[in-house]
């Protein structure tokens, strides 16, 4: 029987991708909400929404017996958990099970199995997945840590067993840092987790993070999609993914895909899940690190490279329905990059920026002739183009939640194409009001070692060793040009005041005189004669071709 009332457990742009994904199947949607969310985007495009308690997460989106009264209260015959949160918390899906209300995921069993990290290793080896050397078990105390990571070879994982998002992981070398590790981590486990447990395991030096996305049915089927190659991570945790893996060919697509399989149906998955792996850039061995059974943030890239809709087919396996696909229809086609967009400080060790976005215009490229028609499916543009937002203007990041504003998203037919097309997409991304990490992400895909596809999980602390201080200026000139045409964007718009502008590298203060722009840089006032401006409609958008003398060269761009 299908359902036909979602109730959506999360906030911001998971939010608003489970309401858009449920609303084109004909499904009525309620949003939940803590007090400081009340005017907040996926409570606006929900149906019905339920103010489930005051700011903090731990009274609102992590309260389990209000989430669940939300449900009861409005007739809801499912919750949709999106990623974070309850997404993963085995007794949240229990009291669904017992209130009989459907959850959009894997049932309690296999959540639990996998959940745990110590556990989920015992599985995955005998279940025949390759499994990262080290202690399968609780380690106890310091000493124990100390005679464990020594008997397995530095440098070693001291890790939580409970819980993700790069919380109590620490690499250690030495017996120094392994006992460091273990009080820090251990502490950090207990208050994120609620749980202290550790494991340790031996440290894949030069690692890629690389993994598979798994879809099961409640009629024993599992499909593997292609992999994700997401070992661009910031304090461990991932800010930039790419499917397929530059380093992955087909036929350790098919093997990593083929364990992955088979540890998912070691425990009877079913429902839309991850699973994780570590690969050596040395010689392309591979070992499990761990299932998360959710969908995860980087899935629109997935989506992307296999044409497939992969909420849509969580809401089919949830009501009841078999995998329409067969493995042998699913291999990747073109190339998809995501970006994370977060209102944070890069410059400051990339510390969360909360605040009022008073200026929020999305990337319009031109179009590509080589996009499929398919890809308009599954939200991309007409340029190949995808923004998961979870905020508009005038919204606000808030302080007590992930600072994440959007993900997106480029497709293109080959690597370079999209990398191209990334690149454009962030110098055209208008967020103003709160800082943003819009020019580190422009500079990471500006690296070489970036173009080559040759990033491991170190790519980021051994690339800005001393902290990100901003990118190189070289291309002045032409950063100014662009600002310019989000300036005239802006301009075209209504607003005409003064504005602070963001473009790649360069920020810049302009003001309007006499018709033309003029750049403040501390004293000095550099004037910008606009020589031309022609709009044009093209694909449903407002296109502004704008030629400019910028430090007396003419300059042609296209917002």
């Amino acid at each position: 029987m299908a359902l036909s009332k979602i109730l959506v457990a999360n906030r911001g742009e998971i939010a608003c991708r489970i309401i858009r994904a449920a609303k084109k199947l004909g499904k009525s949607t309620v949003s939940v909400y803590s007090k400081v969310d009340a005017d907040s985007l996926h409570v606006r495009m929900a149906d019905e929404a339920v103010e489930v308690g005051p700011a903090p997460a731990a009274k609102s989106y992590l309260n389990i017996p209000n989430i669940i009264n939300a449900a009861k209260l409005t007739g809801s015959q499912a919750v949709h958990p999106g990623y974070g949160f309850l997404s993963e918390n085995g007794a949240f899906v229990s009291e669904l099970e017992r209130e009989n209300i459907a959850f959009i995921g894997p049932d309690s069993k296999a959540m639990k199995a996998m959940g745990d990290k110590i556990g989920s290793k015992l599985i995955a080896k005998e279940a025949g997945v390759n499994t990262v050397p080290g202690f399968i078990g609780t380690i106890d105390s310091a000493d124990h840590a100390v005679s464990v990571a020594e008997e397995i070879g530095y440098p070693v994982m001291v890790k939580a067993s409970a819980g993700g998002g790069g919380k109590g992981m620490r690499v250690a070398w030495n017996k120094t840092e392994t006992i460091e590790a273990y009080k820090l981590c251990s502490g950090e486990a207990e208050a994120s987790f609620a749980d202290g447990r550790l494991l340790i395991e031996k440290f894949v030096e030069k690692p890629r993070h690389v993994e598979i996305q798994i879809m099961g049915d409640k009629h024993g089927n599992v499909l593997y999609f292609p992999e994700r190659e997401c070992s661009i991570q910031r304090r461990n945790q991932k800010i930039f993914e790419e499917a397929p893996s530059p380093l992955v060919d087909s036929s350790l697509r098919r093997e990593m895909g083929e364990q992955a399989v088979a540890l998912a149906k070691k425990v009877g998955y079913f429902s839309a899940g991850t699973v994780e792996f570590l690969v050596s850039e040395a010689d392309r061995s591979f070992y499990f690190l761990e299932m998360n059974t959710r969908l995860q943030v980087e899935h629109p890239i997935t989506e992307a490279v296999s044409g497939t809709d992969l909420m849509q087919m969580m809401f089919a396996v949830a009501d009841g329905e078999k995998l329409s696909l067969r493995q042998g229809d699913i291999s990747p086609v073109g190339w998809a990059m995501e970006s994370r967009v977060y209102a944070e400080d890069p410059r400051q060790g990339f510390v969360p920026f909360p605040g009022a976005v008073r200026a929020y215009r999305e990337p319009r490229l031109g179009p590509d002739p080589d996009i499929p028609s398919s890809l308009r499916e599954l939200h991309f543009d007409h340029a190949g183009v995808r923004v998961d937002s979870g905020i508009d203007e005038g919204g606000k990041v808030q302080l007590y939640y992930d600072p994440m504003v959007s993900k997106l998203i480029c497709y293109g037919l080959d690597r370079e194409t999209t990398r191209q097309k990334m690149l454009q997409a962030l110098d055209s991304y208008v967020i103003h009001g709160v800082k943003n990490n819009l020019e580190f992400l422009r500079a990471l895909m500006s690296e070489p070692a970036f173009i080559e596809g040759k990033t491991t999980t170190a790519f980021i602390p051994q690339t800005w060793k001393n902290g990100f201080h901003g990118a190189p200026k070289e291309k002045a000139a032409q950063r100014r040009a662009e600002a310019l045409a989000v300036w005239m964007y802006a301009r075209s718009a209504g607003d005409t005041g003064p504005i602070s502008l963001r473009s790649g590298d360069v920020e810049v203060e302009a003001e309007m005189e006499a018709g033309n722009v003029i750049f403040l840089d501390g004293e000095q006032r550099q004037v910008v004669h606009i020589d031309k401006v022609q709009e044009t409609i093209c694909g449903g958008g407002v296109v502004t071709l704008v030629e400019a003398v910028v430090n007396q060269k003419l300059e042609s761009f296209q917002v």
